[in-house]
């Protein structure tokens, strides 16, 4: 019997709150702009006028909410444009930072680019030196196969050795050469990297109304030169 004393009650306030938003609702009315600039209000806004915004207003004209116009779609491409050039913006400080964590100096970069290029400049040499020998090589198993094919003594069998011999060979050469290759594209493309870190660095001095760096370090090195 509680139980459904209870229901009751929770039943009956239930329907005093409906009724109170049922009242509050019917006494608001929404004013609006139409077409002419001319402000017309009413209890719904036209379908036409519902997206250029309108006011809602109680029954003693006190507003109590209003709501905004929709963008149009150049509002919106605007708006997006903004939010990508700010993304970009946004992403370019954050490289910005990194960059000059690691160089302090246009002078860093160049001593960082130099570097680099000097080890895979090295790697090159020696890449090219064992191709040398990998053609030298070739080169004196081709004259000992044509050697041996008019030699009697020379079986079928050995001739085939001296030919798997030589497959080998150019095989090792092609290899050498796509390593070689590849190391080359390697080091343009930190050439062309290092191009890059010197130029941004420069537009970050740029904007922040810097100098150069590397411009006063080689004035002082001007200065010892005369010194000296």
């Amino acid at each position: 019997m509680k139980l459904n004393i209870n229901k009751l009650a929770f039943g009956s306030i239930l329907f005093l709150v409906i009724s109170a938003q049922a009242a509050e609702e019917k006494n608001k009315y929404q004013c609006w702009t139409n077409e002419d600039g001319v402000t017309e209000c009413g209890n719904y806004v036209p379908p036409e006028y519902s997206q250029g915004g309108f006011k809602i207003f109680n029954d003693q004209g006190v507003q109590l909410k209003e709501i905004n116009r929709a963008p149009t779609p150049e509002e919106v491409a605007a708006l997006e444009k903004k939010k990508e050039e700010e993304r970009k913006r946004q992403e370019q400080m954050k490289k910005d930072r990194a960059l000059l964590a690691l160089f302090g100096t246009e002078r860093d970069i160049e001593l960082a680019r130099t570097a680099m290029l000097n080890t895979i400049d090295g790697q090159i040499n020696g890449i090219e030196t064992v191709l040398e020998g990998y053609k030298a090589n070739l080169v004196d198993l081709e004259k000992s196969y044509e050697q041996s094919k008019n030699n009697s003594s020379v079986s079928e069998t050995q001739l085939q050795a001296i030919q798997t011999n030589i497959d080998n060979a150019k095989k090792r050469i092609q290899d050498t050469e796509d390593t070689l290759r590849k190391k080359k594209e390697e080091r343009n493309k930190v050439e062309e990297e290092y191009d890059i870190y010197t130029q941004r660095f420069r537009d970050i001095m740029k904007r922040r109304g810097g100098v150069h760096k590397k411009e006063n370090d080689d004035q002082d090195d001007q200065e010892e030169d005369d010194d000296e």
